[in-house]
């Protein structure tokens, strides 16, 4: 199946030259049709209106019928005729310890912030509930991200500052990495999740692999999910899973995972079959980098292409379990403002990468590196 759509062939010769052409053709042969006449003045506006209509106006009301090509609501629309809705943006969280003297309040709301420089603004954080430093003089308290998206996954100890004073703190720091921040979902994504749901109408309902992939996906914070059944007497079926960011998946969103396939608290509202035993876990992954020089179209750069390159990326990897050089490469010349690239490797090499049963491939930290 074609991947670009392509204007059906009785669109074709639909021009303004071909449009006009037709036209002064109807008239009788004693009247002048030169160039730049009255009578071609007068057809003009016309042809180049039936040439708009024909040629874009007609030709994107064909591609939105096909979901594979349509864009915007009516995208969302055909995903919501599947039970398939955008998964939208979300904050992240992250516990701060902090450090001060017994009995100071902090308030609901205050604010905390990570260090910021020319090129990289602070990330500010906010307190979920008030709390109060105990006799030891340390209290952990949870803290949410202003903006959404995963701007917000801030490195361990790098909530370091207050947003202002507050008297009675003496040092806060986050021990672990802030996490939970996922950005709205991609157009790109949410096509591939309609077309796995239409393959899946071949398939049983009844706990298939599709099924278990099909009711991970639907989970807010799932990027990738790879399902594995045991050989053994155990029956155990493990889904394995990447966030949307690519990496593997943090508890919250296996959990998420978990109850919302099991149901432990509602039994006639599970999606398993009864009997069926469910384990879900963070992904085991392969790390896959990418490197090349590339010359790049007018008025891009390369942190823009890049950007653009990573997002065709991470859809390529969760659709492939042969990852092949040749078609790295197509990735990279297909991508918005590149106009030629060389040198190219994928994992430091010019060989396919075969991603066993069990893994999933996700984009190495820094792992694409584009030179100009």
């Amino acid at each position: 199946m074609e991947k670009e759509f392509k204007t059906p062939e009785f669109l074709a010769n639909e021009d303004y030259d071909s449009i006009l052409s037709r036209m002064l053709s109807k008239l009788p042969e004693n009247i002048s049709k030169e160039d730049n006449g009255w009578i071609c003045d007068l057809f003009s506006p016309v042809a180049i209106e039936h040439a708009r209509a024909i040629q874009f106006v007609l030709v994107e009301a064909i591609k939105n019928i096909i979901p594979k090509y349509s864009y915007g609501n009516i995208l969302l629309g055909h995903g919501e005729n599947r039970g398939i809705f955008k998964r939208e943006a979300t904050r992240s969280r992250a516990v701060l310890t902090v450090k001060g003297i017994k009995g100071t309040v902090i308030p609901k709301g205050y604010r905390f912030s990570t260090t910021s420089d020319l090129e990289t603004p602070a990330v500010v954080f906010y307190t979920l509930n008030e709390n109060i430093i105990p006799e030891t003089g340390v209290v952990d308290i949870a803290l949410e991200c202003e903006i959404l998206g995963k701007t917000g996954n801030t490195a361990a100890e790098t909530i370091i500052l207050m947003v202002k004073p507050l008297k009675g703190i003496v040092s806060v720091k986050n021990k672990n990495p802030a996490y939970g921040g996922f950005d709205e979902e991609t157009e790109d994504s949410i096509r591939q999740r309609i077309a796995e749901f239409d393959i899946s109408q071949n398939n049983s309902f009844v706990g298939s692999y599709y099924d278990y992939r099909r009711w991970a996906m639907e989970v807010e914070g799932v990027g990738n999910a790879n399902v594995i059944a045991n050989n053994d007497e155990s029956g155990i079926i493990t889904i394995m899973l990447t966030d949307l960011n690519g990496q593997p998946a943090g508890e919250e969103v296996c959990n998420a995972v978990y109850n919302y396939i099991m149901r432990l608290d509602l039994p006639y509202e599970r999606l398993a079959p009864i009997n069926a035993v469910l384990s879900v876990v963070p992904a085991k992954t392969i790390n896959i980098s990418v490197s090349a020089d590339l010359i790049l179209r007018e008025n891009f750069n390369v942190e823009t292409v890049k950007s653009n390159f990573e997002e065709k990326l991470n859809i390529y990897l969760k659709e492939n379990t042969i990852i092949k050089y040749s078609e790295i490469g197509a990735l990279i010349i297909n991508t918005n403002g590149v106009y030629d690239y060389s040198n190219m490797l994928l994992n430091n090499d010019t060989q396919n990468i075969i991603i066993n049963n069990g893994y999933i491939p996700v984009i190495k930290t820094d792992g694409v590196d584009f030179r100009t």
